[in-house]
């Protein structure tokens, strides 16, 4: 599983380093080039960064999100027939 979360960084990297060099040479022309240099440097990094930390924190917010469904008083039950069930607020 290590391995697999080396490769996904690795490849992120890659990805968000191309991206920033092609917005470098499109959109940031009139910077200067050591600004270029450290934009195509650093962002991909801070992203990298940002997005593991989003991808960690996903499974988190999901179980807050179920134990907090699972506590409503108007929860919609489980798609697990295939057909729309939905319970009524009866006055």
């Amino acid at each position: 599983m290590q391995i697999l979360k080396i490769f996904r960084i690795a490849v992120l990297c890659v990805v968000f380093f191309f991206f920033c060099m092609i917005v470098v040479v499109t959109v940031l022309e009139s910077w200067s080039p050591g600004v270029q240099m450290i934009f195509a440097f650093i962002t991909p990094g801070i992203l990298v960064w940002w997005f593991e930390r989003w991808l960690s924190s996903a499974p988190q917010a999901k179980a807050q999100f179920v134990e907090s469904d699972q506590n409503s008083k108007y929860r919609v039950p489980a798609f697990e027939t295939g057909s729309v069930q939905r319970e009524d607020k009866k006055s």
